[in-house]
């Protein structure tokens, strides 16, 4: 009987030590190696090793910004296509919050035909296997728009892939605002509803 009792404890103890290994990530366990990010479209391109986040630091240009509701598939509009522009600057930051270092702080403009840009800034954290190592390299930005108390399930995270030559950044697969620019569906920053797939050029 003390020998079952034993088995079962040893069991799980190795059950739990096997959850704790699928624990989402904080952002700051994104300080590790990036390494090779792939798409999975295959249209950005990707293969590059990169060594660190400094990879995706820069001036981004977007070549597309295609953005729809999300229970609405046919509500898709590109604003780059619509003539409007869409640059995002990410930078390095010395900065830690609380327990978490990002990768560094960032700014996105939306400029559309006969309106004011729409600005929104923060910090952006990468990961080469995921919040919740799904494998798939992925960005994750805490706009200051949503405030200090913003918590995971709030913020845009992307999938994120490079082009081999380092000047394509495709990010996509995110179901939660980012852009600032009202779509006119209802929608509100940090809500479900709102599907990005985004191309920039290295400026």
């Amino acid at each position: 009987m003390k020998k079952r009792a034993l088995l079962v404890l040893v069991g799980l103890a190795v059950l739990a030590a096997a959850a704790c290994q699928g624990t989402p990530t904080s952002p700051g366990h994104y300080s590790q190696p990036l390494s090779s990010p792939t798409s999975s479209s295959g249209s950005s391109g990707s293969g590059a090793t990169l060594e660190d986040a400094t990879a995706f630091m820069g001036t981004w240009q977007a070549t597309k910004a295609e953005a729809w509701k999300a229970d609405k598939p046919d509500s898709k509009r590109d604003l780059v296509a619509e003539g409007g522009t869409v640059t995002l600057v990410l930078e390095p930051t010395s900065q830690t919050l609380g327990k978490a270092k990002p990768s560094g702080k960032y700014t996105v403009t939306v400029t559309m035909p006969g309106m004011e840009p729409g600005v929104d800034s923060g910090f952006w954290f990468y990961s080469s296997n995921g919040s919740y190592n799904s494998g798939k390299p992925q960005i994750d930005f805490y706009p200051a728009s949503l405030g200090p108390d913003a918590e995971y399930g709030e913020i845009p995270a992307f999938l994120v892939a490079l082009s081999d030559d380092n000047n394509t950044l495709k990010l996509w697969d995110s179901g939660l605002t980012f852009l600032p620019f009202d779509f006119g569906w209802g929608t509100t920053p940090g809500m479900n509803g709102t599907e990005l797939n985004l191309l920039f050029a290295r400026k």
